[in-house]
């Protein structure tokens, strides 16, 4: 005789169905953690192929700007680095010379820059480079910060017919790829950190310090007074718009500068070095618009420190 089931031993369907749809939406969960575990172990073991590429570079840079002497060996009585002696003079003309200079950069070896090229940058005289989007304005003024040295990159016929082999040739303290002078001395004989506390840069993008504008310009001069912060910002053609902001020259300029405009930057960065003695003052990529100015005159009235260079 058959038996009936119990009561108890009935399939609740509604039961059923919510457990078969957790278990796929845990199978679903799973599946995609575990694609982004796959894409995180890609990512990661791209960042170690990377890092571990900074280990394999071991070419040491000609242009040592390092303040240590010895190449920062620790002196074996103090066991601390010595520190390199800077003169404390600075340049005495701030006559600049670029003679017979080839230059290319090493990303774009086989692209001249520079061909023989020769400029005179007579000293207390502004001079101003004008030219198209490169045509190397901006090198120029890399090579008199000697972020670069004259270098020309020659190219000759590989074994494949359709290759190019490119020969780098340094010209170190060589005369072949030309020489940049400063006070009619080849760079390259000099401190390199000795020259560029006598020159000043103000870039296309200046850095300024995540303070007020007060303090940017009165960086590195001691015991200043707020009348001659006035007058620096003044020499600048930066008062106006200071006084037009809400807290004048207490307005907190953020990161980098980041609050304020590109050529609004431009014009602190110029107002700090108005307190500097350089002898070379360089000024990157500054257009007289940013002056509300037309012509030469009225741009050396603003800065009249620049006329005494």
């Amino acid at each position: 005789m058959a038996q009936s089931l119990q009561p108890d031993s009935y399939i609740d369907a509604g039961k059923a169905s919510a457990a078969v749809v957790s278990i796929f939406k845990t199978l679903g969960k799973a599946s995609l953690l575990l694609c982004l575990s796959f894409c995180q172990l890609a990512s990661v073991i791209a960042c170690l192929s990377t890092f571990s590429g900074y280990f394999s570079i071991d070419e040491v840079p000609d242009i040592d700007s390092s303040p240590w002497e010895n190449n920062g060996v620790a002196d074996l009585k103090t066991l601390e680095p010595i520190v390199r002696q800077v003169p404390n003079s600075l340049l005495k003309e701030g006559k600049g010379e670029l003679v017979k200079v080839n230059f290319a950069y090493p990303t774009r070896k086989n692209a001249k820059v520079f061909d023989q090229i020769d400029l005179d940058l007579p000293a207390g005289k502004v001079v101003a480079l004008v030219g198209s989007s490169g045509s190397g304005k901006s090198t120029v003024v890399q090579l008199l910060e000697r972020f670069y040295d004259p270098v020309s990159y020659q190219e000759k016929s590989a074994a494949s017919a359709n290759a190019v082999e490119v020969v780098i040739d340094d010209g170190k303290l060589k005369t072949e790829n030309g020489i940049v002078k400063m006070d009619h001395k080849d760079m390259r004989e000099q401190d390199i950190r000795w020259l560029r506390n006598s020159m000043g840069y103000v870039g296309q993008e200046p850095v300024l310090f995540n303070d007020t504008i007060y303090n940017n310009i009165a960086l590195g001069k001691q015991n200043c007074t707020k009348a001659e912060v006035e007058q620096a910002a003044k020499h600048a053609n930066a008062y106006d718009f200071i006084m037009g902001l809400e807290s004048g020259f207490d307005t907190m300029v953020g990161i980098g500068g980041g609050k304020i405009s590109g050529g609004q930057k431009q014009r602190v960065a110029i107002g700090n070095y108005s307190f500097a003695s350089f002898a070379v003052v360089l000024v990157l990529a500054l257009t007289l618009r940013i002056f509300g100015i037309t012509n030469t005159f009225d741009f050396l009235s603003f800065l009249p420190f620049y006329s005494t260079r």
